[in-house]
């Protein structure tokens, strides 16, 4: 086995939001994405992304940088209240070191550039679930008498749960 595949973080069972009302970046993401086994929804605002959320926890967030109701500030302020906040990137056609620096101080956990690369939008999509996932996963074991909800653990994270 390729020591490699063991460390990299994966796709499978991750619940992504891509929030962007621009559908030729959500197919590009898309693209990429699709054949990972994780599911992916399309939002195209803020406010839909946050009504989306309420219903349907995930545990990664991808946004254009700006959205037809605000920007991806307000959109990691909404999120930040969650119970299960996701992890929040940043994607745009203009990111640059000033970005990155501010979505990190703010508390996002990282920026792709657009237009995307395969293999860098995998990898930081999939470092944020295995970052997301390793959070909520520890924090269900330190609640005692927490029901576990449908809210994107994977099977081997409720397995970990199960057995702990």
């Amino acid at each position: 086995m390729n020591p490699t595949s063991i460390t990299q973080p994966s796709l499978i069972g991750c619940d992504i939001v891509f929030a962007s009302s621009q559908a030729a970046d959500y197919e590009s993401f898309s693209g990429m994405v699709g054949s990972r086994q994780c599911r992916l929804h399309h939002v195209e605002s803020c406010r839909e992304t946050i009504a989306f959320l309420g219903e349907h926890p995930a545990g990664v967030v991808i946004c254009q940088a700006e959205l037809p109701d605000g920007t991806w500030r307000d959109l990691l302020d909404g999120i930040s209240r969650l119970a299960c906040a996701p992890n929040l990137i940043v994607a745009s056609w203009l990111a640059n070191d000033h970005l990155w620096t501010e979505v990190l101080d703010l508390g996002g956990y990282n920026v792709l550039r657009a237009p995307f690369d395969a293999e860098e939008a995998v990898r930081i999509t999939a470092q944020a679930w295995a970052d997301w996932n390793q959070r909520h996963s520890v924090a269900v074991r330190q609640e005692p008498g927490t029901a576990e909800s449908s809210s994107g653990f994977n099977g081997k994270a409720r397995s970990a749960l199960a057995g702990a």
